[in-house]
């Protein structure tokens, strides 16, 4: 059957988060530079969320986004994939978060953060791939955590708390912050840049106008390629599709140490 969904890719979204000399600084810390991604694609059919899984089946199959959609190869260089897809495996991430007073409670307990926003420390363990000195990370990562109902099931699976975890968690080789404001900051940063929102016309309140998948791509051979090892919390493609603008944006990492 014939693609109903065609894709033309447009420049590199670039944003604060990206080119600024601090945020550089943070994201490099974080072991995350140079491993994750920005790409945007437009493309011509209106979407509609009945036929999510089609859309997003034909922009892995499109020659236009195999041929200029880039990871990161093992030499830690970013190529284009070269790869059209089989099978996709897909996620609805909610994403109606409009307001960072989101995280306010992170502080309001005392127990992951201060009200100063220090965060807690606590003894050391591994956890998955993450050593975990503090709060904040125990909370991400342990199900067995104090904090663990400090954010319910559903808010955890909201898109602006998965880029707080992401950026919390970093690479290979992060140092981690003593403090909450440099996770909450780039993480406003991003989500402002990925997601679109809106003023409804009726309750005159903002609503969030973008739709949000977690994706992996799989070749004829049913292997994993993009991301590589969906496995690894840190390996992750979000697909951000703007309905109104005809846009939809690729939001990529792998896990590994900067470059």
């Amino acid at each position: 059957m014939d693609a109903k969904y065609t894709f033309v890719k447009v420049g590199d979204k670039r944003n604060n988060v990206f080119d600024k000399n601090d945020m550089q600084e943070l994201l490099m810390k974080w072991s995350i530079k140079g491993r994750l991604k920005i790409q945007s694609y437009c493309f011509n059919e209106q979407f509609h969320m009945y036929d999510n899984h089609q859309f997003i089946l034909d922009f892995f199959k499109d020659n236009a986004v195999s041929s200029t959609l880039e990871n990161v190869n093992s030499s830690s260089e970013w190529k284009p994939v070269g790869t059209t897809a089989a099978t996709v495996e897909i996620e609805q991430v909610p994403c109606t978060v409009t307001s960072m007073n989101f995280f306010d409670r992170l502080q309001e307990t005392g127990q992951v953060a201060t009200k100063s926003g220090k965060i807690v420390k606590c003894f050391g363990e591994p956890i998955g791939d993450f050593e975990v000195w503090d709060e904040l990370r125990k909370m991400l990562l342990d199900e067995e955590s104090d904090n663990r109902d400090l954010f319910s099931t559903s808010e955890k699976r909201e898109f602006i708390y998965r880029l707080f975890c992401h950026l919390c968690l970093g690479g290979r080789l992060c140092q981690y912050e003593d403090v909450l404001e440099p996770y909450l900051t780039v993480t406003r940063i991003l989500y402002k840049d990925l997601v679109s929102i809106a003023k409804d016309p009726e309750t005159k309140n903002l609503i969030t106008t973008s739709v949000v998948f977690k994706v992996v791509a799989k070749n004829k051979n049913g292997e994993a390629y993009f991301p590589e090892d969906p496995e690894n919390l840190q390996n992750f493609c979000y697909l951000i599709i703007d309905p109104v603008r005809r846009v939809v944006t690729c939001f990529v990492h792998q896990f590994g140490g900067s470059f």
